[in-house]
């Protein structure tokens, strides 16, 4: 792909904004100095300094140039800071499209909050260590949570009830993935095994995977009518549903992206990325992977060979990555988030708020995208402004 840069702001620029002051800006190319420059909010109109241009600004968005790359990007501020919900370093996040929310901190507890208002709703405590993961089945009602105490757990989001516990993983759970309507579930660990669990039961059907190496995190998307997913002979586990045309794609420390089926156990196809892979993700078609380095790797499995997307835009790591619209929205170490779309990669929207501070998770509920902060900030911003 061609050489792209950024440009970055100031983190409080709305604020300034207001008090018609003067805020710093950059643009750099992924590897090079920046270039330094800043915009002027004093008169009646705003001035960009040499190099740059101000095309549009309001209240809440302001839209800059780089004049020599052409690239531009819209800098959104948060329609609402949700800072009660966990009054720490929110590390997890989940939403639902009917207005319930579930976040964790750096302990034990998992708190299931109101996503208008930012109200605690309830807490759910069981977890023996840090919680890792949480995401909501698809109902919107039940969370599933995973911990470093090696346990996954399903809860009743109205009650606060812990309905099943799953044990046997030998190590703290990365990442949990949800099969269909969620009657099996899969979960990842650091002790390098993927398994596939009967909630009904609460047992495991199967290890889908085990090998050395600390499995960072896991996603599941439909397989591509044109994939081979070398199906054997015989019959799938009489508890499995909807495991046949699954792929259960892993990320793993040692930079290893494995694709597996998740009906088969077999493993289809490999590639090494240059560092640690933070997080996988997928939409319906395609497979995205953020690594520690800042990479970022679109992949179609059918032609894995040939990413959709490889970019380094944003040098800092990337802790996590939504699909949206056109293209997709990830997170970084430095506070950095951003919207590429595969249409214009020229023209990024940022999300900002975060002063440096890692901005851990990235999600929607339709209407509005929310990111969790190390500050313990959940921000609300407008989906239909990205």
């Amino acid at each position: 792909m061609p050489k792209i840069g950024i440009i970055q702001i100031q983190h409080d620029w709305d604020e300034v904004l207001k008090e018609k002051g003067k805020i710093w800006i950059s643009f750099k190319y992924p590897g090079e100095i920046a270039v330094q420059g800043h915009v002027d909010f004093s008169g009646p109109m705003a001035l960009a300094s040499s190099g740059f241009e101000v095309i549009d600004f309001n209240a809440c968005l302001l839209k800059l140039k780089h004049i020599e790359s052409s690239v531009m990007c819209v800098f959104l501020s948060p329609k609402q800071k949700l800072d009660s919900v966990l009054r720490k370093s929110t590390d997890n996040l989940d939403v639902t499209s009917g207005g319930l929310g579930v976040a964790t901190s750096s302990g034990s507890d998992i708190n299931i909050f109101d996503t208008a208002t930012g109200k605690v709703l309830r807490t759910l405590q069981g977890h023996l260590g840090e919680v890792r993961v949480v995401k909501f089945f698809p109902s919107g009602i039940v969370v599933l949570s995973g911990g470093a105490d090696f346990q996954l757990k399903v809860w009743c989001a109205k009650t606060g009830s812990c309905a099943a516990t799953f044990k046997g993983h030998s190590a703290a759970i990365s990442d949990v993935g949800i099969v269909e309507r969620g009657r099996n579930i899969v979960s990842v660990s650091k002790d390098g095994t993927a398994k596939l669990w009967d909630c009904g039961k609460s047992e495991c059907i199967a290890t889908v995977y085990a090998e050395t190496g600390v499995i960072t995190s896991c996603a599941l998307l439909n397989a591509p009518n044109d994939f081979d997913l070398k199906f054997p002979s015989g019959a799938a586990h009489e508890r499995e549903v909807g495991t046949e045309k699954k792929l259960l794609v892993l990320a793993k420390e040692d930079g290893s992206l494995i694709c597996v089926s998740l009906f088969t156990r077999q493993v289809l196809f490999t590639r090494k990325m240059p560092s640690v892979i933070n997080t996988v993700v997928s939409d319906s078609h395609l497979i995205y992977a953020g690594c520690d380095d800042g990479t970022i790797i679109v992949l179609n499995p059918s032609h894995h060979e040939e990413p959709r997307f490889l970019s380094q835009l944003c040098s800092s790591s990337v802790y996590s990555i939504l699909p949206f619209k056109s293209g997709f929205i990830s997170s970084h170490r430095d506070g950095t988030v951003i919207y590429i779309d595969f249409r214009n990669p020229l023209l990024h929207t940022q999300l900002t708020g975060s002063y440096c501070d890692p901005v851990l998770k990235v999600v929607t509920d339709g209407e509005c995208v929310f990111t969790c902060c190390r500050d313990g900030v959940i921000r609300k911003f407008s989906a239909k402004a990205i």
